[in-house]
């Protein structure tokens, strides 16, 4: 495993509070965040693995490298931005258009996912960013999430990413997966994006459920084999395997 070793001017603070919090730096175009719950860095490389041997573009989500930084085990990730980009959250698109600051009050005030769907896709499409794109790319992240169950998908760690100098939108990649996998063991396993079931979130799209990405198990299966023989036995990586099984007739693949 490879140690980086940062010096603490390169330390930011994140200004939102969330149980996925970590100790955060920021050096040369990359970001490096510290375990504080559980085994988040390792959560976020396998995560990023499976997404690798998903059907999905490569700039659809952020590449994690699982490290040690200052001594303590994290993970690394290149920045996203582009040049004169900076990533707007949705919490920052509904303030905006709203003038207000209460967009989860706002969402759980609403009576289900597809409602609260609904409500997200509308300040997404006031912003002036095509509903369809965005509802897809709101898909695809609840799909992982389900998979995954990522408990932390808060109004802070998705959006867009707006280019000051020429006024347009792009897709933010989706990153922030390492509260996953029951790695914080002191959790509830509540979703907390558009509902409180995993299950309900994907629902809202329509049912019967159609998977927005496939996944190669097969290659899946020999890079996970790999990472166990290089990192060791970890509670995740049996909890991902897991869950793979239980939705693999939805993505088409044999069970890990």
């Amino acid at each position: 495993m490879r140690e980086y070793s940062i010096d603490s001017r390169y330390n930011y603070q994140s200004r939102t509070v969330t149980k996925g919090t970590q100790e955060k730096y920021e050096k040369n175009g990359y970001y490096y965040k510290i375990n504080k719950a559980g085994n988040e860095g390792y959560v976020e490389y396998i995560v990023y693995r499976v997404l690798s041997k998903s059907t999905l573009d490569d700039n659809m989500y952020v590449k994690y490298e699982y490290c040690k930084i200052n001594g303590k085990s994290g993970c690394r990730s290149k920045s996203f931005l582009g040049e004169n980009e900076v990533f707007v959250t949705m919490n920052t698109l509904y303030e905006k258009m709203t003038g207000r600051c209460d967009l989860p009050d706002k969402l759980m005030a609403l009576a289900n996912a597809k409602e609260r769907l609904e409500y997200i896709l509308d300040i997404a499409d006031g912003a002036g960013i095509d509903r369809e794109k965005y509802k897809t790319y709101m898909q695809i992240m609840m799909q992982i999430d389900w998979i995954i169950e990522n408990t932390d998908r808060h109004v802070h760690n998705y959006g867009i990413l707006y280019n000051r100098e020429d006024d347009t939108f792009r897709l933010a990649p989706i990153f922030d997966n390492g509260m996953s996998l029951n790695t914080d063991r002191k959790n509830n396993k509540t979703a907390c994006t558009l509902s409180g079931s995993f299950s309900d979130q994907v629902v809202a799209f329509g049912y019967p459920i159609v998977p927005a990405f496939k996944i190669d198990y097969a290659g899946l299966r020999r890079d996970l084999k790999r990472i166990e023989q290089t990192y060791g036995k970890h509670m995740e990586l049996d909890v991902l395997k897991s869950r793979l099984a239980e939705v693999q007739g939805i993505f088409d693949g044999k069970a890990l």
